[in-house]
């Protein structure tokens, strides 16, 4: 297995945590790291000015010469092009998640990350921040729900399954099927079909992380891939979620008449999206977990 060598630069003015950054990243077995380090905001500005090195970049958010949420835009409109990684102390977390909203890849909480989060973080952000620019001239997104269509599903999918087999994870595919909706890939957004679908696909990004692959397949029929989510904890999501999206209709005085129905699976990267697919398919009948071949589990 090739092992990638990632170009960091790391932004933090605390000797202790830059060592120790330093010393999680050396053992990182995922990947080796080529680190930079700058104590000042400005010096890294400066760096990204005078060249283009850098696979990702670490960022402490409260720095001697700026503080919080400025700290990642004045990066941001930089124009640096690597992914940016936030760091926050506990109380300033709030900060972090604003940072990521904002266009940050991910953030870490100092005192809370492991070597292998820490890894797997800086990892993650550079392979999402490449698909990122990759997918941007294909038509990957649904029109009426904003979240991913099959082609969509299929390329960010199967980087995510690569992703998950060099980490040794087994990823979670969990199927949604919504029944009382029409089986129309696009459709007005002002019609009240396309209305339900907007709901559905809201709900879901509330329920399930950041970090999972939403996608609607075709007229009710939603799929999401977890690679941090076990089969036991996606089925608890996804009950959540037909909760959720049942009462805020139910608080809009929505009657869809139909049911919702789901299907998950522990999937095999070495046997690819579509075959998870169809087994998610098998499980939707009985509503109970379904292994990488078809058999159900209870």
């Amino acid at each position: 297995m090739d092992i990638k060598c990632l170009e960091v630069l790391l932004v933090e003015d605390n000797p202790g945590d830059a060592r120790l950054i330093r010393e999680f990243l050396e053992s990182a077995s995922c990947a080796r790291f080529n680190i930079t380090l700058v104590e000042r905001l400005s010096d890294a500005l400066s760096r990204l000015a005078a060249a283009d090195a850098w696979d990702v970049i670490l960022l402490d958010l409260t720095l001697p010469d700026s503080r919080g949420l400025e700290t990642f835009i004045r990066v941001r409109t930089a124009g640096a092009r690597a992914p940016v990684v936030v760091m926050s102390g506990l109380d300033d977390e709030q900060v972090a998640v604003r940072a990521v909203e904002e266009g940050a890849q991910d953030y870490l909480v100092k005192g809370q990350a492991t070597d292998a989060v820490l890894a797997r973080a800086l990892l993650y952000a550079v392979e999402r921040h490449k698909l990122q620019a990759e997918l941007k001239s294909l038509a990957i997104i649904d029109a009426v729900t904003g979240l991913y269509n099959l082609r969509g599903f299929n390329v960010v999918g199967e980087q995510v399954m690569r992703l998950a087999a060099q980490l040794g994870r087994r990823p979670t595919l969990t199927r949604l099927v919504f029944e009382a909706i029409p089986d129309t890939r696009i459709g007005a957004r002002g019609d009240d079909g396309s209305m339900l679908l907007m709901e559905i696909a809201d709900v879901l990004r509330g329920e399930f992380s950041d970090a999972d692959v939403l996608a609607r397949l075709r007229g009710g029929d939603f799929v999401a891939l977890s690679v941090n989510l076990a089969p036991d904890a996606a089925r608890e999501v996804a009950g959540k979620a037909q909760v959720s999206l049942g009462k805020r209709l139910a608080d809009a005085g929505v009657k869809t008449g139909g049911t919702a129905r789901a299907g998950i699976v522990d999937v095999d990267p070495s046997r690819g999206l579509d075959a998870a697919i169809d087994s998610a398919a098998r499980a939707l009948s009985s509503g109970r977990i379904a292994s990488p071949g078809g058999s159900h589990r209870g």
